[in-house]
């Protein structure tokens, strides 16, 4: 083959994270020092870069011995990636050696860096001979050129060298220029999101937010504006000291003029307006969140703290925007937080918001600020799909769909100011309480709108009266100097005293004088911590040895709740002795009853059992219990899987370990009810099975959980989980389950709009499963390659992966697969305008479904008959059509769906002509939208929409009122 025919066969990129192509197949290039050595290379196409240099930049001034046999390992082990036949000490095409380094070989078709080099000069040559419009276009092409931060991936201490830096610098410098130019000829909307994303990497670069200010109020983006400028005064104050400067001034003055007049100190004070003018500038979002814990019912004391907390009208002495509640754990700082929440929450009718930040629990890491913004967007209506992947981007999307609301939010266990600080609405009408172990006075500098709280321990009255709501006041009053003896000896901490108090009440015949000799036991160790161990103890050692046992096993599962069954699985015995069991830990307070069958454990008796797990029990047992409880719920997930989907796709499962009760659920209520209360678990059990050797727990659990958030569209979650599988799968070298999950991978990233991954996965599971002779897995992988170029536009390829799709399922006797595949011909042809078409593909979908008890698919059949009528104009048969979906939903549980069909049901209605029925169908879909949780299950028609169509069907006459409710009948005419 000629070289350069060779050379074509190659390509590179780094503006983003490194990659390599061959014959359009993405390699799969080594650990991260070898795609460091890459992108070094990359970052100087044409020229050399010395070994020294490479040496210097992997391992700075401490080198190993073999620093530079480990180069030329990684340089020989790419060229071999990117030319497999080229022989033996041969040079090769693409990584050349000469003067004293290595070069890579590259031009504007093979590497993304020079072709973006070269869209800019094509630019900067349009703008200076006048066809500015033409060379913004070029400049936009150039642009989408960069997925992320040059060489986004690698270490960052090797991404922090100047060669690498000079690149992200580059691209900063192209953006200011392209934004004047397409500010001068009236396209700034094309920039917008250039410059988002370049002001957000460089939060203090003041010309360049100038430039995003002028961006946005060209495009109609005037309150945008206005946030804008504000977070950067104030990080600049924050973080600098200092104002901003003239350029970005003037900016502010030129282009907010009177929405956003100059306050003091370089400020803008946005104009006043109603609540209701703020309601009209946020997104389209319509959840009303209630995340509050419940409320303690035995709360006693902090009159004085409840007093200081924020009201809704602002905070009675300044209008604090946040309170941090600090102090020593067990000193009920959350029990505070709650308390005031459930107290305020009635001033706040746009909700609650709540997340543990897990800063100090024994969990895991505490919990990253990113994700908890995407909780908190999804919570408020905002679809999975369109929360921001970028920490900034969410940041800035929670405060604009806070804008204007009144939204109560609490930040419980904060591990730091900067954990927290992103967390933070600022917003009139918006406080924050959070609790933490430190002050967080970090929070502090550039603001003063918050205000810091620190909990002391109980004085003596307030003690007593905890102890008298648990143990009776009769009782508290007839032993004073016990109880006296007990706040000194529990240092007056609510969570000790707590613990003491149903100590006492599970011996109600003892006298108080006896607990206080068994804490006086452990006096000479009390301090802060200590004390709540020591009261913790207490209770342990009034358990009997199978309960106590039972308390170090429950130290491997990492919930907060779990149920009966887990914890049979984890000790390894039956069920209904562990019933009693932990009735008897219940009962001196290290566990509470949480719901039928589930209990919950507060984060400070997690780190007790911890602790005594880890005195107590050897690695081995550790290890044991933890092996024990990943075959529980990976058993337990399995089965509901089958539950929800019985003629779904099926993996094999080795037996579980002896003892290992995995929960079984009949009905399809009570399986969706088990994944939605386990579902935080079962992700994190992923990935600690990957990172602890157990490798077949991870990616088979990952399968199993596969549908489920697909379906409730939680993509960043499903896409986290399915790549701790697929190194696990790797790690195991089993290669179905690395075809299970690339094609996983493929759907999750596709969701995500990540094309070029979801091209990759797809590729290499249709690869894998072709070697396997796996005919169902090559048909869904076809199905997932359909669904993937519809979603780029591409129906024509579409059209030939679900023809393919649906010959695998045929092959392989799978008529549910049939059925999918012929549903799915159907919305592609429905892409294509091919109505007819698509009518009869979905019309055979539903002959394969005869005699098989799968709602859900038959559903989806009527569903998109009527969809394709109601395109034809048949307006009553896809009335019918609708229906029929609504009923078999109904029939299911299917709450999610029944509000969806019935938004559909009400539009045929109207297009049909019979408003009346119209309104029935949109009155009954906003009744289930209110009675149920639906947020979790993915993007929902918004009710705004429905109530405006309501609206517009004019006001309700004696037919509607007396015409029958609306019901969906199980016939139908396809």
């Amino acid at each position: 083959m000629p070289a350069e025919a060779e050379r074509r066969r190659v390509r590179f990129a780094v503006l983003g994270p490194v990659r390599a192509w061959r014959d359009g197949r993405l390699l799969e290039l080594g650990p991260p020092q070898q795609r460091a050595v890459l992108a070094l290379l990359l970052a100087r196409p044409g020229h050399p870069v010395e070994v020294e240099e490479i040496v210097d930049v992997l391992w700075g001034d401490d080198p190993p011995v073999s620093a530079l046999t480990v180069v030329y390992r990684h340089i020989g082990l790419l060229r071999r990636l990117l030319e497999p036949d080229l022989p033996t000490r041969a040079f090769g095409q693409w990584l050349l050696r000469g003067a004293g380094g290595y070069r890579v070989e590259a031009d504007p078709d093979s590497l993304d860096l020079l072709r973006f080099r070269r869209l800019t000069q094509d630019a900067r040559r349009r703008r200076d001979s006048g066809a500015e419009d033409l060379g913004v276009a070029q400049y936009v092409e150039a642009l989408a050129l960069w997925q992320g931060p040059t060489a986004d991936g690698i270490p960052s201490a090797v991404r922090a060298h100047p060669i690498l830096t000079a690149l992200d610098r580059e691209r900063h410098a192209v953006v200011k220029e392209a934004a004047d130019a397409a500010l001068r000829c009236g396209r700034a909307g094309a920039l917008l999101g250039a410059l988002r994303r370049c002001a957000d990497e460089r939060p203090m670069d003041e010309p360049l937010h100038a430039r995003l200010l002028q961006a946005l109020s060209a495009t109609g983006r005037a309150q945008e504006a206005v946030r804008t400028y504000r977070e950067v005064r104030t990080r600049l104050g924050e973080e600098l000291g200092i104002g901003p400067g003239a350029e970005l001034r003037a900016a502010a003055r030129l282009v907010l003029g009177t929405a956003a007049p100059e306050a003091p100190n370089g400020g803008v004070r946005p104009t006043p307006a109603r609540a209701e003018e703020r309601r009209s500038t946020s997104p389209d979002v319509f959840s009303v969140p209630a995340q509050l814990p419940a409320d303690l019912p035995v709360f006693v004391g902090r009159q004085r703290e409840l007093a200081l907390m924020p009201t809704p009208d602002g905070d009675p002495s300044g209008g604090a925007a946040a309170v941090v509640v600090s102090g020593t754990p067990g000193s009920g700082k959350t029990a505070l937080a709650v308390r005031w929440a459930h107290r305020a929450a009635a001033g706040f009718p746009d909700g609650q918001l709540y997340a543990n930040l897990r800063g100090f629990g024994p969990g895991g890491p505490p919990v990253e600020s990113a994700l908890v913004l995407g909780w908190f967007l999804q919570a408020l209506g905002v679809p999975p799909e369109q929360v921001p992947a970028d920490e900034r981007e969410r940041s800035r999307r929670y405060r604009e769909v806070l804008a204007g609301r009144r939204v109560l939010v609490v930040l419980d266990d904060a591990r730091d100011a900067e954990q927290v600080r992103p967390l933070l609405p600022r917003l009139p009408g918006c406080p924050a309480v959070v609790t933490s172990r430190g002050p967080l006075e970090d929070l502090a500098e550039g603001a003063d709108d918050v205000r810091f709280l620190t909990l002391e321990p109980f004085d003596a009255d307030e003690a007593r009266d905890c102890l008298a709501v648990r143990i009776g006041g009769d009782r508290v009053a007839s032993e004073e100097d016990a109880v006296t003896e007990i706040t000194d000896l529990t240092g007056g901490l609510p969570l000790a005293l707590a613990v003491v108090a149903a100590r006492a009440g599970a011996r109600p015949d003892f006298p108080l004088a006896a607990t206080v000799a068994e804490l006086r036991d452990g006096r000479a160790d009390l301090d802060a911590l200590a004390e709540v161990r020591t009261a913790c103890d207490a209770s342990y050692r009034a358990l009997s040895p199978a309960a106590a046992r039972l308390v170090r096993t429950l130290a491997g599962h990492p919930g907060r709740t779990f149920d009966v069954f887990l914890a049979a699985s984890a000790a390894g015995v039956p069920v209904e002795p562990v019933r009693g069991l932990l009735d008897e830990i219940a009962g001196v307070s290290l566990l509470t009853p949480a719901a039928e069958g589930r209990f919950a454990r507060h984060r400070p008796l997690r780190v007790h059992a911890a602790e005594l797990a880890e005195t107590h029990e050897d690695a081995d047992s550790r290890r044991a219990v933890l092996h024990r409880i990943l075959d529980h719920c990976l058993h337990t997930a399995h089965g509901a899987v089958r539950t929800l989907s019985p003629n779904g796709p099926r993996i094999t499962l080795p037996p579980p370990e002896p003892g290992v009760n995995p929960s079984s659920h009949a009905e399809r209520g009570t399986a969706l009810a088990w994944f939605g209360a386990e579902l935080p678990v079962l992700l994190d059990m992923v990935g600690r099975a990957a990172r602890e050797g157990f490798d077949r727990h991870a990616w088979q659990l990952a399968w199993a959980l596969d549908r489920l958030l697909d379906q409730q569209g939680l993509h960043h979650d499903h896409t986290d989980a399915l790549r701790s599988a697929l190194e696990a799968a790797r790690r195991l070298g089993d290669p179905t389950a690395q075809a299970h999950v690339h094609r996983a991978l493929g759907r999750a990233s596709a969701r995500l709009d990540r094309h070029h991954e979801a091209h990759a996965h797809l590729r290499r599971a249709l690869e894998l499963f072709d070697e396997l002779g796996e005919t169902t897995g090559q048909a869904r992988t076809h199905g997932e390659f359909g669904r993937l170029f519809d979603r780029q536009g591409h129906q024509a390829h579409a059209l030939y992966h679900r023809e393919q799709a649906l010959e695998g399922y045929r092959a392989a006797g799978d008529p549910v697969g049939q059925s999918g595949a012929l549903q799915a011909l159907g919305r592609t042809h429905t892409l294509l305008g091919q109505y007819r078409q698509a009518l009869t593909r979905t019309r055979q979908a539903l002959e394969p479904l005869r005699g098989l008890d799968e709602p859900h698919a038959e559903a989806a059949v009527w569903r998109g008959l009527g969809h394709c009528h109601q395109h034809l104009g048949s307006h009553q048969r896809a009335v019918a059509g609708y229906q029929r979906a609504l009923h078999l939903y109904r029939g299911a549980g299917d709450q999610y769906n029944e509000f969806r069909s019935l938004v559909w049901l009400g539009d045929a209605h109207r297009t049909a002509g019979d408003l009346v029925a119209a309104r029935a169908a949109w009155r009954q879909a906003l009744a289930v939208r209110d009675c149920a949780d639906l947020t979790a299950h993915g993007p929902l028609p918004p009710v705004e929409a429905i109530r405006t169509g309501l609206r517009g069907l004019g006001p309700d006459d004696e037919a509607a009122a007396s015409r029958p409710t609306l019901r969906a009948v199980p016939g139908g005419s396809a």
